[in-house]
């Protein structure tokens, strides 16, 4: 299986919290992450059983995310 025969659903839970600091907005993002991954050959075959994770071939995977940034506009208008 290749990247152009590679089908991949991805479902995530999780939650981000926003601050601010003068005009910038400080964030910190975290979530679990369980995507499912086939052939597209696979999930042609199945379309409805892969769609939901439970077909022939299909791939489970499991992992988390974590992230910490900024928002910081270019352009700030005045009211």
């Amino acid at each position: 299986m290749g990247p152009a025969d590679a089908c991949v659903h991805l479902s995530s839970l999780g939650g981000q919290l926003w601050g601010r600091i003068g005009v910038a907005r400080p964030y910190v993002r975290a979530s679990l992450l369980h995507p499912h991954e086939g052939s597209l050959s696979v999930v042609a075959k199945d379309y409805l059983r892969a769609a939901f994770g439970v077909g022939d071939g299909i791939r489970h995977r499991a992992g988390g995310e974590v992230a910490v940034g900024v928002d910081v506009p270019l352009v700030v208008e005045c009211r």
